[in-house]
């Protein structure tokens, strides 16, 4: 089905919503770039009271789970953190 979409230039749906297709390329870059931000957050935030995060909105389904765990690697170990 993904195939004959892509060949067609339609998009996938799910649930009657379109459907966010991610290739592992994309996915590795995805993670990749929030691990370099982890890292980041500490080494230039160590004696800030609060910092301020500004995330893109959510992917459509499937990948909402993906984005919660990104999510929760991203303020693990942050002391105050507020994410906008």
């Amino acid at each position: 089905m993904k195939e004959t979409t892509e060949r067609e230039g339609r998009p996938q749906m799910v649930d009657g919503k379109q459907a966010l297709v991610m290739s592992k390329q994309k996915l590795d870059g995805f993670l990749y770039t929030m691990l370099k931000l982890k890292s980041l957050i500490p080494r230039h935030s160590r004696m800030a009271a609060i910092v301020l995060v500004n995330l893109p909105p959510p992917p459509l389904n499937p990948l909402a789970y993906f984005y919660m765990e990104y999510m929760d690697l991203l303020v693990e170990n942050v002391p105050c953190m507020s994410i906008v």
